[in-house]
C-alpha cells in the first residue's frame, strides 16, 4: 500500500512538472492584454468611438512597446506603436484594423521565434506554441480559407516539432528544430505575403 502511495504522488509530481499551468509563461493565452483587448477595441474602432478605441489601446500599450523593442528572440517591429496613434488619431479606421492585425501577426512570430530558441525546454517551447495558436484563433474569421487551412496545420506541425517528454520514458518524442523552423517559416509566408511588405 505505502508504495503504491509513492507511486501515485511521484506520478503527480511528473505530471505537475510537465502541465502547462506550470510553464514558462512567455505569455498566457488566457490572459495576453492584446486578445482581451482585442474586442473593445475592434468594437470602438467600427463604431467610431475614437475615445473609447484610445482608452483599450492603452491596455495593450505595453505589449505594442516589447514588440517595437523586441528581445532575444524577435527582432522587434519599429513604428509598431504609431501606427497605433497615428490611425486613432486620424480617425482612420482600416488604419487602426490593420495596426491590430501587424501586432498580432507579429505577436505569433515572436511566440514561435521563442519556442525555436527555447526548443530543448518542452515546457517553454509548447506553451509558446499555444499562445501563437491562441493569438492566430483570435485573428482567424479575419484571414482567408486558404490561409486559414496553412496557418493551422503548420501550428500543428509545430506543436508536434516542440517533441513531447513522455512519461517514464515512455511516449517520449525528441524535438524537431528544423521542422519547427520549417513551419515557422510557413507560417509567415501565410500571413505576411510578399504583396503586403
Amino acid at each position: 500500500m505505502r508504495t503504491i502511495l509513492y507511486f501515485t504522488a511521484y506520478l503527480g509530481l511528473i505530471l505537475a512538472v510537465v502541465s502547462p499551468s506550470h510553464a514558462y509563461t512567455y505569455a498566457s493565452p488566457q490572459s495576453d492584454p492584446l486578445i482581451a483587448g482585442r474586442e473593445a477595441y475592434l468594437t470602438a474602432v467600427n463604431g467610431g468611438d475614437w475615445a473609447a478605441a484610445e482608452k483599450a489601446l492603452a491596455a495593450f500599450k505595453p505589449d505594442l512597446d516589447l514588440l517595437e523593442a523586441g528581445d532575444d528572440a524577435f527582432a522587434g517591429d519599429k513604428g509598431i506603436s504609431a501606427a497605433f496613434s497615428d490611425a486613432i488619431k486620424n480617425k482612420d479606421a482600416d488604419a487602426a484594423k490593420a495596426a491590430l492585425t501587424r501586432a498580432t501577426i507579429d505577436q505569433i512570430d515572436r511566440r514561435l521565434s521563442g519556442a525555436s530558441k527555447n526548443i530543448n525546454t518542452y515546457q517553454t517551447a509548447s506553451t509558446l506554441v499555444a499562445s501563437a495558436q491562441a493569438f492566430y484563433t483570435a485573428m482567424a474569421g479575419d484571414l482567408s480559407t486558404a490561409t486559414q487551412k496553412t496557418v493551422s496545420s503548420n501550428l500543428q506541425a509545430a506543436l508536434a516539432a516542440v517533441g513531447k517528454p513522455g512519461v517514464f520514458g515512455y511516449g517520449a518524442q525528441k524535438p524537431d528544430p528544423s521542422a519547427l523552423d520549417a513551419a515557422h517559416k510557413a507560417i509567415m509566408a501565410a500571413l505576411r505575403p510578399p504583396s503586403s511588405s
